[in-house]
């Protein structure tokens, strides 16, 4: 497959270095497998509602090192984000908008739980056995959402894409980061209609960073907060 003049562009705005397969290494075979150890080592049992807090906690820090170990990397390879086809200004343009989305989000974080449950909350999510329930779980779901959105597309796409096409060829490289992606959410991406799930947006994610020509990683990071955002008002 031959490359366009804008992905050329793309691909050589950076050097590789030995930041490059380290952090490859870390965020798609070392992450994956540090959400496998917290699920199977039982650490924060899915059956124990007091456990919630910890276990996305322990997420949300992970999503973050994530973060870090990108922007380390990339620091080294002397790129810049736009490198991994992303584009902060345009949540800087477009912040009235974001307010107005977490304006509305956190009135239904306050509103749902009385409105699905009543007086009386259950111990877990209709929806989603590890969604939110309370008020206060939703609120933290929503910077779940936006931490989801971001992190999960700038390792899976932005830079794992863009990194192993380099060493690996286009295919592979996709295939690499949706198998990924899938493996990420845990114990669950052995459960086949979550597991077709997985792989199906990793896919199709994926495809669309391509289409763009690796380029625009904001449309996909804004569809998935989206997406994930849906909990704070599910039942």
């Amino acid at each position: 497959m031959s490359q366009s003049a804008d992905q050329v562009k793309v691909d050589r705005a950076w050097t590789t270095t030995f930041f490059t397969p380290i952090a490859l290494a870390l965020l798609l075979i070392g992450y994956p497998a540090f959400r496998m150890a917290v699920a199977y080592g039982d650490l924060f049992p899915a059956s124990d509602a007091a456990q919630w807090w910890n276990l996305w906690g322990v997420v949300l820090v992970g999503h973050w090192i994530c973060a870090a170990i990108v922007l380390t990397a990339i620091a080294g390879e002397r790129a810049t984000l736009a490198s991994i086809g992303l584009d902060v200004g345009v949540f800087i343009r477009r912040r009235a908008l974001f307010l107005i989305v977490l304006v509305f989000a956190a009135g239904a974080a306050i509103y749902a739980p009385g409105y699905f449950y009543g007086e009386t909350l259950p111990s877990e999510m209709r929806s989603h056995p590890l969604g939110p329930v309370t008020s206060a779980q939703r609120f933290f779901w929503i910077a779940m959402a936006v931490t989801a959105g971001f992190v999960e597309e700038i390792v899976f796409r932005g830079y794992a894409i863009t990194r192993l096409r380099r060493f690996v060829g286009l295919p592979a490289a996709m295939a690499i980061s949706i198998a990924a992606f899938a493996l990420m959410h845990g114990p669950s991406a052995f459960i086949p209609q979550f597991a077709a799930l997985y792989l199906f947006s990793g896919s199709l994610f994926a495809g669309l960073f391509i289409l763009m020509k690796s380029r625009r990683l904001e449309i996909l990071i804004i569809v998935h907060i989206a997406l994930d955002m849906l909990l704070v008002s599910a039942p």
